[in-house]
């Protein structure tokens, strides 16, 4: 990973002080590569997949809890300015971030303890254009409109010829 990257990680908690749930990063995108700027895109995904974990420790969750969190998910440079598009060299606005970049959380069993943990898993998100990037990630409770934004760590999008090869995944559902 590009040391550059590495100082710039940061996680920002809301100062909601009756808050019920917090998200956390699970497992963090490390690698990618880029899917290039013409209109029809070989998508590749980033590695491993983004997937974030919702903490809900006071509230009992059921099957349908999910569909009360929505994430919704920025693309940041390093120095964290905005890079959700771009402009083309033929003039129009090119998203910069492609795949399901707005969810509901999904429950799935926690292995630990045999309950429910809601998940946001990310798994189709390619970006076009190489360079170090930041995902942020605006988690919103939809009963009482409380949100949370957290940061992943910055990694590294190469075109294809410098792309160092997939990761190995941290986590498995």
């Amino acid at each position: 990973m590009n040391t550059k990257c590495q100082k710039h990680f940061t996680s920002m908690k809301n100062s909601f002080l009756e808050m019920n749930w917090s998200g956390i990063v699970l497992q963090q995108p490390r690698v990618g590569r880029m899917c290039g700027i013409k209109q029809m895109v070989n998508r590749r995904a980033i590695d491993p997949p983004l997937i974030i974990q919702l903490n809900t420790p006071h509230i009992q969750i059921s099957p349908q809890s999910g569909s009360n969190y929505t994430c919704h998910l920025t693309l940041l440079d390093e120095d964290h300015s905005h890079r959700d598009h771009f402009l083309h060299p033929d003039g129009h606005v090119v998203e910069n971030l492609l795949g399901s970049s707005t969810m509901s959380a999904m429950p799935f069993p926690n292995p630990h303890n045999n309950t429910l943990q809601l998940y946001f898993v990310f798994e189709s998100l390619s970006i076009r254009v190489t360079g170090n990037y930041i995902i942020s990630c605006h988690i919103v409770e939809h009963d009482s409109g409380t949100v949370q934004t957290i940061l992943t760590s910055c990694f590294t999008v190469y075109n294809n010829k410098n792309f160092p090869g997939s990761l190995s995944k941290t986590l498995s559902f």
